[in-house]
């Protein structure tokens, strides 16, 4: 009898705020936070595929640049060309 007791008198000394949820995640009902988290997950992963599709454009667009830049002659080419051009005047 007497640990009965002692345990009414522990439970009538809790506060109704000690009950409430400390942390976000014990707001939220199981089964509400796992799809609150799935719906993170769907969006993450759209996230990262349309991430994944704007890299492959940026990465054809860097190689037309290249090779836009290659074909153009260089500084040296320029002086080369110039030097033989004088040459033959």
């Amino acid at each position: 009898m007497e640990q009965t007791s002692g345990q009414n008198t522990e439970l009538s000394n809790v506060r109704s705020n000690d009950l409430l949820p400390t942390s976000p995640l014990q707001v939220y009902p199981p089964i509400s936070r796992e799809r609150e988290l799935q719906a993170n997950v769907a969006q993450l992963q759209q996230s990262i595929l349309n991430l994944v599709e704007e890299l492959r454009r940026v990465k054809i667009k860097n190689a037309q640049l290249e090779r836009r830049l290659n074909d153009l002659p260089n500084k040296e080419d320029k002086r080369v060309q110039n030097s033989d051009n004088e040459a033959r005047q």
